[in-house]
C-alpha cells in the first residue's frame, strides 16, 4: 500500500521495501505495517494497492481542521 501526495511522493510499503517519501512521515512494520504523516499534504491524495491474492484489510484515516474521516476495505481473496 502506498499513499501518494500531489507531488507524487510515497509513503507505505513495496516488495522493495519501506518509502517514506512524504515530508514527515513514518512507516512501521512491512507489508501489514502502518504509517504516518505528521503534518500537511500536498493534494490531491491517493492510495495505490497491490494485492497479493490473499485476504486483506486496509484502513486510512485522516484529519483536516478538525474535521475526521476515513475508509476501510476488507476482503476475501
Amino acid at each position: 500500500m502506498l499513499v501518494v501526495d500531489g507531488a507524487g511522493r510515497r509513503l507505505g510499503y513495496t516488495g522493495s521495501g519501506t518509502v517514506t517519501e512524504i515530508p514527515n512521515s513514518v512507516w512501521f512494520g512491512g507489508a501489514d505495517g502502518r504509517g504516518w504523516v505528521l503534518g500537511p499534504l500536498q493534494e490531491p491524495v491517493s492510495v495505490q494497492l497491490t494485492g497479493r491474492g490473499e485476504p486483506h484489510y486496509v484502513m486510512l484515516n485522516g484529519e483536516q481542521s478538525g474535521a475526521v474521516g476515513g475508509v476501510i476495505n476488507k476482503a476475501m481473496c
